[in-house]
C-alpha cells in the first residue's frame, strides 16, 4: 500500500480546483496514466466539494492511496468528515442507489434531472464519480464520522 496524499482540513471552495490539478499532476507523474489521473482528480474534486459544503464540523480530510486487491492494484480516494445522522442516512441511501444501478450513466442522468427539479441536496458529484470516473463508491460510518471512498483498478481487465 502506498499513501500518495493526505490533506487535513478542507480548502475553501475556490481553492478546490487547484487541489484537483495538484492531484491530477501527482498521479500523472506517479502513474504515467493521464486518463486515470484525470478520473482520480475529478473524484477528489467532487468529494472535497461535498466536504466543504456539507460537513457538520472538523475533522475533515482527504486521502489517496494505491492498494492491492487480489492480483490487481487499485487507486483509492476518500474523504472523512463529521456529519449529522440525517446526512449519513441520506448518503447511505444515495450510495446504495448508485451501487445497485446496472447502468451508472443512466442513474447519473436521473440525478441530473432530480437536481434540476429540486432545491434539495442532489449528490450529483457522487453520481458523476460513479458514471464518469467509473469508480465504485462505498460509505462507512464511525460514530458521527462518515467516510466516502471511491476506488478504481490501476489497469482495466483488458490491460492486466
Amino acid at each position: 500500500m502506498h499513501t500518495l496524499l493526505r490533506l487535513e482540513g478542507t480548502p475553501p471552495l475556490p481553492a478546490i480546483a487547484a487541489t484537483r490539478e495538484y492531484v491530477r499532476a501527482l498521479y500523472d507523474t506517479w502513474l504515467g496514466n493521464p486518463e486515470l489521473s484525470a478520473r482520480v482528480a475529478m473524484a477528489a474534486h467532487e468529494l472535497l466539494e461535498n466536504v466543504a459544503k456539507y460537513a457538520s464540523a472538523e475533522p475533515r480530510r482527504l486521502e489517496t492511496e494505491v492498494v492491492r486487491r487480489g492480483a490487481r492494484e487499485c487507486v483509492r480516494i476518500w474523504t472523512t468528515n463529521a456529519a449529522t445522522s440525517e446526512r449519513i442516512a441520506m448518503l447511505q441511501g444515495i450510495l446504495t442507489e448508485l451501487n445497485e444501478s446496472a447502468d451508472p450513466f443512466d442513474t447519473y442522468v436521473r440525478f441530473i434531472t432530480r437536481s434540476s427539479e429540486s432545491s434539495e441536496e442532489s449528490c450529483l458529484g457522487l453520481a458523476r464519480i460513479r458514471a464518469e470516473a467509473g469508480m465504485t463508491l462505498e460509505c462507512s460510518v464511525s460514530g458521527s464520522e462518515v467516510t466516502i471512498c471511491a476506488e478504481a483498478p490501476l489497469k482495466s481487465g483488458a490491460d492486466s
